[in-house]
């Protein structure tokens, strides 16, 4: 490998990896470790020091590499590999393949698994419809809803704990880009949203083990299940085989980024996720409350959504990381 050219300070930054060159001329840059990751690191997995950092693709101007200091590139991969979380989420796998969600889990303060109390489950849905009449043209007005206990009632009707939560998909992302509200979207920032809810790691005196979503939604599933460990070792861009380079991110990559963070949060305090794709027969309270959201007011910036008692809720401005 050839020797750094020599730069400015200001352009230059550390490296965290091996540095290998790429045709690309691509590289991963953390501003708030001011590390740099090359292209091939950071398909194995290489991160910087904290993994909830966001990394900015550059590209090498005039083809100079990073300084790597006075320490040794190999070092540096190593000891930031063993502080990698590599946890990811898994599929649900019912004792029989005709188990439903009531024949495993009780209406109980949550939905406790029968045979197993430190398991819980929580359903999610999302879905999206076209509103004809809009100011400008047809537009998609997505909803979000999940049901992580039975709501309760008093004598009288009145709610007194509230176990359904729904809101409206928001027109901007985690990032702050703008994205269209589409079903898939909105499935997938319903699951964010009950994951955010509190810390269920930490719920009813840090009693479960594992939390099961329960979702109608393919999308879901499958990319919480089978994709994320390949999106986030190419840093949630997709790989173009035609054009042998990457080409675009995943769909909804900043939703995708931040589910991971968060059940990697949840993993550290002790708690498993895993998904479990149901029929939308089993999963029609979630289903309702997801459609009846999708036609409240319009939100646009992205927030958290938090209990406020038992049965109100209140909004807080997202922070990324």
């Amino acid at each position: 490998m050839a020797p750094p050219i020599q730069h400015a300070e200001s352009q230059r930054s550390k490296v965290a990896c091996c540095w290998r060159e790429d045709d690309s001329n691509d590289y991963y840059h953390c501003n708030q470790c001011n590390v740099g990751i090359c292209m091939y690191c950071a398909r194995a997995g290489v991160h910087c020091k904290d993994d909830t950092h966001y990394l900015i693709l550059r590209q090498l101007p005039g083809g100079w590499l990073p300084d790597n200091g006075n320490q040794s590139p190999t070092n540096i991969t190593s000891s930031i590999q063993s502080a990698v979380n590599t946890y990811y989420p898994s599929k649900f796998i019912p004792p029989k393949s005709t188990a439903t969600p009531k024949s495993l889990f009780a209406e109980r303060r949550r939905f406790i698994r029968i045979g197993n109390p430190r398991e819980i489950l929580i359903y999610t849905s999302g879905c999206s419809w076209y509103n004809t009449k809009a100011e400008i043209g047809d537009e998609l007005q997505g909803g979000c809803a999940f049901v992580f206990r039975p709501s309760v009632y008093s004598a009288g009707n009145a709610l007194t704990k509230l176990g359904a939560i729904s809101f409206r998909l928001e027109g901007r992302g985690a990032n702050g880009n703008p994205y269209t509200e589409t079903k898939n979207r909105a499935a997938l920032r319903a699951v964010v949203g009950a994951l955010q809810f509190c810390d269920w790691s930490a719920d009813c005196h840090k009693k479960w083990s594992r939390v099961v979503i329960a979702t109608n939604s393919d999308f879901v599933v499958q990319g919480a299940t089978e994709q994320l460990q390949e999106w986030e070792s190419q840093r949630w861009k997709l790989w173009n085989p035609e054009q042998h380079k990457f080409s675009g991110f995943a769909k909804s990559h900043d939703l995708w980024q931040l589910l991971l963070r968060q059940i990697r949060r949840l993993h550290a305090g002790g708690l498993d996720v895993e998904f479990w794709r149901i029929p939308e027969d089993f999963n029609r309270e979630a289903i309702r409350n997801a459609k009846e959201a999708s036609r409240f007011e319009e939100r646009w910036e992205f927030s958290k959504i938090e209990p406020d008692g038992d049965t109100e809720l209140k909004c807080s401005p997202h922070v990324p990381g």
